[in-house]
């Protein structure tokens, strides 16, 4: 039942069509979209910006580093599969 536990997975599926579309997002803006869902979902737990990013890089196909250019590629951002390596 990760549908009811998991507050960054809900995130993802909420946000995929975003992620799929463009094939890419920052950190800046996956973070700014996460601020936003987690206040309109009224999430009293929510991850730091650190955590937040270790963790999307958990459900991205390839991430690169600050100063390479910020991006996290989708490849394929596991809809309801699961996480990819």
């Amino acid at each position: 039942m990760i549908i009811r536990t998991d507050v960054f997975y809900n995130f993802l599926m909420s946000n995929y069509d975003i992620f799929k579309e463009q094939d890419e997002t920052t950190l800046k803006q996956a973070w700014s979209l996460y601020k936003n869902f987690c206040d309109e979902g009224r999430y009293d737990w929510r991850l730091n910006m650190g955590k937040f990013r270790d963790e999307l890089r958990n459900y991205f196909a390839t991430s690169q580093s600050a100063a390479e250019s910020r991006a996290f590629r989708s490849g394929t951002c596991t809809q309801a599969s699961g996480r990819t390596s």
